[in-house]
């Protein structure tokens, strides 16, 4: 659909820009809710890692 103005030939239609738009809110939604569900993963881990680092440390210092 594009706009019937004789001198705007490559122009898009409202909808067709409507549409755009939409479907780029809505991939980049998708980035920022993937970005922040891995850094949240990626600090679970990164705690999880430092507790069992600090559990070995204790550990050595009783059996010694």
């Amino acid at each position: 659909m594009r706009i019937s103005d004789p001198g705007n030939k490559e122009g898009f239609s409202i909808v067709e820009a409507s549409v755009s738009l939409f479907v780029a809110g809505v991939l980049l939604l998708a980035v920022i809710s993937f970005v922040r569900t891995t850094s949240k993963y990626t600090q679970k881990l990164v705690n999880r890692v430092d507790s069992y680092i600090q559990y070995q440390n204790e550990y050595t210092e009783k059996s010694l």
